[in-house]
């Protein structure tokens, strides 16, 4: 069920704020509508264990099946299919998803390129292979975000879930421990930033 709403988020994402921020090209006509700006009102469906659970459990991942998955995790999202937006803890974040190349990212903008220390890149590739699990930091048009892509052919919902929870956690941890979660090998050399 697609719902109509005025928001500031609909009118930033269809005046194409998010073609910007998420640095990809969407087609003019979907940014064009307001009729895929939908306002679901979910809040954080799924079983403590993160097991899938009803007729959802054996299904193949597929763009309204992720979709929904994503939209269970939040209180709302804006936009048409194959790329909405959300926001938790004041953190933007998207799903953009291209069914027929088979792919999909989540992505949240962490900040501006040229408002961060250039020194911080080099942290940024550290913490990607030391303190990240499947989610990256990732530079695209002057902008640094963190990440996760995936197939979607393949994609578990627990992947999704996790995926979305490590995106969130680089983003709110930039500037302090640049992890995904409490994951850490050890940068080796690296002192108090």
């Amino acid at each position: 069920m697609i719902v109509k709403a005025k928001s500031r988020l609909c009118n930033e994402f269809f005046g194409g704020r998010l073609a910007r921020l998420a640095g990809v090209t969407l087609l003019a006509a979907v940014l064009s509508t307001s009729a895929g700006c939908a306002n679901f009102g979910s809040v954080f469906g799924g079983s403590e264990s993160g097991a899938a659970e009803g007729p959802m459990a054996e299904s193949p991942m597929t763009q309204a099946r992720m979709e929904q998955i994503f939209s269970d995790q939040v209180d709302a999202i804006e936009g048409p299919s194959g790329a909405i937006r959300t926001i938790v803890d004041e953190v933007e974040i998207y799903l953009i998803s291209d069914p027929g190349n088979d792919r999909m990212r989540i992505l949240a903008r962490v900040a501006d390129v040229n408002r961060v220390d250039p020194r911080i890149v080099n942290v940024l590739l550290q913490a990607n292979f030391y303190r990240t699990l499947d989610a990256r930091y990732a530079v695209s048009e002057g902008i640094v975000f963190s990440a996760y892509l995936h197939p979607i052919s393949t994609l578990s919902r627990e992947e999704l879930i996790s995926g979305f929870d490590q995106v969130l956690a680089l983003a709110k941890n930039f500037g302090t421990t640049y992890s995904s979660e409490k994951l850490d090998f050890g940068i080796p050399g690296a002192g108090a930033r």
